[in-house]
């Protein structure tokens, strides 16, 4: 159960968006590079891959 202390919740936010983030640039590393290299004309894939740009740019 949480505390009634916004510190605490803004940390548990934080390490579940880190965690999430993480997965996503695994994703990446993982699939969409993979594949855009294969398939460098491939619109999903360039879409996903900018929208990935976009969620780092956020974070830093």
């Amino acid at each position: 159960m949480f505390s009634d202390g916004p510190g605490d919740w803004i940390e548990y936010d934080k390490r579940q968006f880190r965690q999430n983030l993480g997965r996503l640039t695994r994703v990446g590393t993982g699939t969409l590079d993979p594949h855009l290299a294969r398939y460098p004309d491939d619109e999903w894939a360039q879409l996903a891959t900018a929208d990935r740009g976009d969620a780092d740019d956020l974070v830093d």
